[in-house]
């Protein structure tokens, strides 16, 4: 994929991330000091997935049933997940075929997440199998 193309699925992925931030601000988080440490600004973790065989119905379920066991780790405090929604709009990405939406309570929290057993057994056995191609994006909230 060239810059040119990569750039409007980054803006729509930040888009979407923000517009679901800025919602989840209605709901406060924690605020003060936690288990991770000072700093608590929560982090959202956005992936985004391409399937080796897009029509693997199974491999779809697969994916989607363990980011729903994701939300049971220390430090998450929300995980949406889903496939595209085709779009025809101009600058709209639309042939990746799922992603998450993550949100942790601050940065350690992430870091502990990358590091969790379950986390690193989920890409080594299902995430690297099953998908060709896989573009993350990591942001700190500033709301």
């Amino acid at each position: 994929m060239t810059a040119r193309m990569f750039r409007p699925l980054a803006l729509l992925l930040l888009a979407a991330a923000l517009f679901q931030t800025g919602c989840a601000s209605l709901n406060p988080g924690p605020q003060g000091p936690s288990r991770w440490g000072a700093r608590e600004k929560p982090v959202t973790h956005i992936v985004v997935c391409w399937l080796r065989n897009p029509k693997d119905l199974k491999a779809r379920e697969q994916l989607l049933a363990q980011g729903r066991e994701f939300r049971k780790l220390p430090g998450v405090l929300r995980i949406h997940a889903g496939e595209c929604l085709p779009s025809n709009r101009p600058g709209v990405v639309s042939d990746f075929d799922l992603a998450f939406v993550m949100e942790f309570e601050s940065e350690a929290a992430l870091r502990a997440y990358e590091n969790h057993p379950d986390h690193q057994r989920a890409v080594r056995e299902l995430l690297r199998p099953l998908t060709a191609r896989v573009q993350v994006f990591d942001f700190v909230r500033r709301d």
